[in-house]
């Protein structure tokens, strides 16, 4: 008598032996009839125009992203500048109007003390 353990792998051997007999013998028809061949050829070769259409487009986006990417940064150094020139003139305005107060008071100074020399004198 034959085990239950036995006749699980007996049956699961002959289940492996079909499932690798069928591919083969769907391979067998297919490569004998020329029309199918020819038909799933021309199916995959639809695919890869596709495929190809859609790297081409995607390729076409990225570069143009790039550019535009390359657009912005240069842009953005160019208002960086701008801007440190503006706060550049700010600090020189700034500068020169402590100038002018401090030339301001130290020509009122110096006619206070020459008016305070023409007065002793």
């Amino acid at each position: 008598m034959i085990s239950r353990k036995a006749s699980f792998k007996g049956l699961r051997n002959l289940k492996l032996r079909m499932f690798w007999y069928k591919p083969r013998s769907a391979c067998k028809k297919i490569k004998s009839n020329p029309l199918i061949t020819n038909f799933i050829v021309e199916k995959c070769k639809e695919k890869l125009r596709a495929a190809d259409a859609k790297l081409r487009e995607a390729t076409r986006k990225s570069s143009e992203i790039q550019r535009k990417l390359e657009q912005v940064g240069a842009r953005e150094i160019t208002l960086g500048s701008e801007r440190k020139r503006e706060m550049n003139e700010e600090a020189i305005a700034k500068q020169k109007e402590e100038l002018e107060q401090q030339r301001k008071s130290l020509a009122e100074e110096f006619k206070s003390k020459a008016v305070a020399m023409e007065k002793t004198s």
